[in-house]
């Protein structure tokens, strides 16, 4: 009985994250997007480059990038030629199917291609690369492993700009529904 309270008592269940870079006003200036700014969903986003929110066409289009976003106007502009980002839970733990939309931007080749890394402890567990030919074409990339940390970053010759939008993870958060599962079992032992 004591087994199945502590199974029940440590039971966790997925929350779905979504960031669509609707959620702040585009900050539409190069420099990179403050890390701390979705803290509030548990998550961390570091970048080496450019990285700010930045608006779509039917935002105006600062920029001349020739996108819009997927799922509202803004998306999050990467404007180099060498830059990884890197989203961490704050407090550690795993995700699990992340996905985001990446496309090409004006400025780059169309033989340019986009790269997600997934890490587990630091080891490289799974690595995703797909090419972007058409600005504005916006292609889904998804990774299939457990990770604790995931890397995006674009390549190309030169200058190779790009998009992300709609990033969609999953992380495992403890749950009360476990703890009330176990008190009850053990009320109705004691019973």
């Amino acid at each position: 009985m004591l087994a199945v309270m502590f199974l029940l008592g440590t039971c966790q269940l997925a929350s779905g994250v979504t960031i669509t870079f609707d959620e702040f006003p585009a900050d539409n200036s190069n420099g990179s997007m403050p890390s701390s700014r979705y803290n509030y969903l548990g998550v961390t986003i570091s970048g080496t480059d450019d990285g700010s929110t930045l608006g779509g066409l039917s935002n105006g289009n600062p920029g001349n990038w020739g996108l819009e976003g997927t799922n509202g106007p803004f998306f999050s502009g990467f404007n180099g030629s060498s830059y990884t980002n890197t989203l961490t839970l704050i407090s550690g733990g795993s995700i699990y199917s992340f996905s985001l939309d990446v496309s090409r931007s004006n400025g780059s080749a169309d033989t340019n291609t986009f790269t997600i890394e997934g890490y587990t402890n630091n080891v490289l567990t799974e690595s995703v690369t797909v090419p972007l030919h058409t600005i504005n074409e916006w292609t889904t990339v998804s990774l299939n492993s457990v990770v604790d940390e995931v890397k995006w970053f674009g390549t190309g010759s030169g200058f190779h700009p790009f998009g992300v939008d709609n990033l969609n993870f999953q992380i495992p958060e403890p749950t009360g529904l476990g703890m009330l599962l176990a008190g009850s079992l053990l009320l109705m032992r004691r019973k």
